[in-house]
């Protein structure tokens, strides 16, 4: 059994947006990374400098502006998601979880970052989000399940792991308690944190790849379905 047109018209629409909203979330992750890279260099060279010249300020600035792009792309991501929740009930099940996801957020900011209740918001936030991810990923596996996609599901079966992998490590990284003082070992942390964030790069890249690929499948096969009722005319 084919996907209609229509529905797959529809769904490769929602999926760019996604992929869009995860690029954008992509780029000011990428910002994040590049800005804590710079920082952990000028702390490792001169770590008076680094704070005598502003350079927390300028930090926090950059996270600031990344913050701002990182909400904007998902709020694209769920508006997506939103308009897939007809198509597969593991589509609408995902939104779902992403309207939990913000509650725990707002929740999270309310409660603040540093508490014993945030820590673990910001981990079931985390989880939440692989679930969300799980869920996306089986949806599509039966959507093009009868379309000899092989390709894309085994991507999907790489992007899990990939994705479970580097979240598994991101929250056993937010569990190590944050140094109060500038030493060596405050420098080795922010080290690996700039590694684990290398890791969930590119497990956002390969989704973003993933999401490509899957509107690349759908909108050719809206194409092929054109041209059958063309042929048929």
């Amino acid at each position: 059994m084919t996907i209609d047109r229509e529905i797959a018209l529809h769904a490769s629409r929602k999926f760019r947006l996604m992929r869009t909203g995860n690029i954008v979330t992509l780029v000011s992750l990428a910002v994040i990374l590049a800005n804590a890279i710079l920082a952990l260099m000028i702390v490792w060279s001169n770590p008076f400098a680094f704070f005598v010249t502003g350079g927390m300020e300028m930090l926090a600035f950059f996270m600031l502006l990344s913050g701002i792009a990182a909400l904007v792309g998902g709020i694209m991501y769920v508006v997506g998601l939103y308009g897939l929740r007809d198509v597969r009930p593991e589509y609408k099940d995902a939104f779902l979880c992403e309207i939990v996801l913000m509650v725990l957020t707002i929740i999270g900011a309310l409660v603040g970052s540093g508490s014993v209740l945030g820590q673990i918001l910001s981990t079931i936030k985390t989880l939440g989000t692989l679930v969300v991810l799980w869920l996306v990923i089986l949806g599509t596996r039966h959507l093009l399940e009868n379309l000899q996609q092989e390709e894309i599901l085994r991507r999907g079966k790489i992007l899990w792991w990939l994705s479970a992998a580097s979240t598994i490590v991101a929250c056993g990284y937010a569990l190590i308690p944050t140094p109060s003082v500038i030493d060596t070992g405050a420098i080795i942390l922010l080290a690996a944190g700039v590694v684990i964030s290398v890791f969930s790069l590119v497990a956002a890249v390969y989704y973003v790849n993933y999401l490509g690929r899957v509107v690349n499948t759908l909108e050719g096969h809206t194409l092929e379905q054109a041209v059958e009722a063309l042929e048929e005319e």
